[in-house]
């Protein structure tokens, strides 16, 4: 059975720019990719999609591997500035880092890290074979040994809702690079690279496919659906705060100008709700996620979006990106 590799690695890549392209002078927030492939050890697993049981495998085992002290309190340890924990699953920043001045800011830093997965469309059920992914942002790319460590130790005692073992065998990077097989002794890991930038769109019509699924936020309300309008004034936010606290640019962009609801029109929108059931582990509780997946076209002043359309699909763009929501990309219609 082949490999269920995630349509939206394949668009960004492939399809849309060189993963060796670079942004222009102004910016630098380097991007780090890991692809892992391995083996189920049968296929009666009830995995459907990847994104929790990922984030699930790495948050338990991250701390594992890189904690150091015998109370594993975050709040009270002095090792937290250099512990790889509280840097990629936190999305703490780091004092030194904390450049904004703007503690607002700070504490909406989303984590630096989006993980890519297969469509929740994708049938899972019954394969062996599985494949996923993580792109790191800014420092959280030299944690990757961590990452790799965590996520191939977890996955080896239990993977999924029924714990069936997964073999990891191969880990390549976003250029196809062997990271890691079965036979290595050690990893092979080439030095980041800087986020790509892709084509700007122009006025007119674009369709903007939900790869995995998006989750947008109104009015403190998750949308059933997605404006224009929303999706433009998500991708900014997100973007903006990445490339302010994750390496961003050395100076200042120009000042977005303000957009219209109404210059943007929905011609037309194929649009399925989707509902994650998850507990969290940190409450305790019942936590829904709730988004939708399909495709949307819209017309309207694309050229003064703002850059994020230019990295949309790297950065992913709405909310619970570190559960491999936020898989976008879009066409050029006319």
């Amino acid at each position: 059975m082949g490999i269920a590799f995630w349509p939206a690695a394949h668009v960004s890549i492939t399809a849309i720019f060189s993963l060796h392209t670079l942004l222009s002078e102004n910016d630098s927030m380097r991007i780090r990719e890991l692809h892992f492939e391995g083996t189920m050890a049968h296929g009666a697993h009830g995995l459907r999609f990847l994104g929790p049981t990922v984030r699930g495998a790495l948050g338990l085992a991250l701390k594992r591997v890189a904690c150091q002290v015998s109370h594993g309190d975050c709040g009270r340890c002095a090792l937290i500035e250099a512990c790889a924990y509280p840097r990629v699953f936190e999305g703490r920043l780091p004092t030194a880092n904390a450049i904004t001045g703007d503690r607002r800011l700070e504490q909406a830093a989303p984590q630096p890290f989006v993980l890519l997965c297969p469509s929740p469309h994708v049938r899972l059920d019954g394969r062996t074979r599985v494949a996923f992914g993580i792109r790191l942002f800014g420092p959280a790319c030299d944690d990757a040994p961590y990452i790799i460590e965590a996520l191939r130790t977890a996955t080896s005692s239990g993977f999924g809702p029924r714990d069936v073992p997964l073999t990891i065998e191969r880990i390549t990077d976003g250029a196809g690079q062997v990271v890691w097989d079965g036979e290595a002794e050690h990893l092979t890991l080439l030095p980041a690279h800087e986020l790509p930038l892709g084509p700007a769109p122009e006025a007119g019509t674009l369709r903007v496919t939900f790869v995995t699924p998006m989750s947008l936020r109104a009015d403190g309300k998750s949308r059933a659906f997605a404006s224009g309008l929303d999706l433009v004034l998500a991708g900014r936010r997100r973007w903006s705060i990445l490339r302010a606290l994750y390496d961003g640019p050395t100076e200042s962009f120009e000042p977005a100008p303000r957009l219209e609801a109404e210059e943007f029109l929905v011609r037309s929108a194929r649009l399925e709700p989707f509902t994650l059931h998850r507990r969290s582990g940190r409450s305790q509780q019942r936590a829904d996620l709730h988004a939708f997946t399909g495709d949307i076209v819209i017309s309207g002043p694309w050229d003064l979006a703002g850059d994020w359309m230019r990295v949309a699909p790297f950065i992913h763009v709405g909310k619970h990106t570190s559960f491999g929501f936020g898989a976008v990309a879009w066409e050029q219609v006319s």
